[in-house]
């Protein structure tokens, strides 16, 4: 896949997430959705600083550049005190839960992790299993969530406002 089709998906996927986020579960649907899972996602700002001094403390041979963890610490200094519950999130959004034909998303599927959480889980999961595209699917993510300019550069040095590197 190139940088242009990375792009255009990873725009489409988080239009998607938004529009799950913003849904109001109701009945049994909303039930469903409460029941307390064990989802190893965001649980809190410490918790996210101590996730980053980890890989900081075993990333030995400097295989993981820089400016990810200069990005990745600037965003766990923004981060909540505490994950809220206030949304739908599908908790497991990565790339091969997503049918796409094109350059165009045309399905999430695997809703079984699906619960009411922090929107955060869903960003995370899209940007982490972006292979080569990462950085790209960061700068989609932050542009769409209204990350600064000094974090999206901080994660994203090479990229220009539209995602693509530069």
């Amino acid at each position: 896949m190139d940088g242009v089709t990375a792009c255009a998906l990873a725009e489409e996927a988080v239009q998607r997430l938004n529009r799950l986020h913003s849904w109001t579960p109701t009945g049994h649907a909303d039930q469903t959705l409460r029941e307390p899972l064990d989802q190893g996602g965001f649980a809190s700002r410490a918790a996210l600083f101590a996730e980053v001094e980890n890989l900081t403390t075993l990333d030995r041979h400097g295989t993981i550049p820089p400016h990810l963890l200069a990005g990745l610490t600037a965003i766990a200094k923004r981060a909540p005190l505490h994950a809220r519950a206030v949304v739908p999130v599908h908790a497991d959004c990565h790339w091969g839960n997503w049918l796409a034909r094109g350059r165009s998303v045309t399905a999430l599927l695997d809703f079984e992790w699906a619960r009411i959480g922090e929107p955060v889980d869903d960003w995370f999961f899209l940007a982490r299993f972006s292979g080569p595209h990462m950085e790209t699917v960061l700068n989609v993510i932050a542009r769409a969530t209204a990350t600064s300019r000094r974090v999206r550069t901080l994660l994203c040095p090479r990229a220009d406002g539209r995602g693509q590197a530069s």
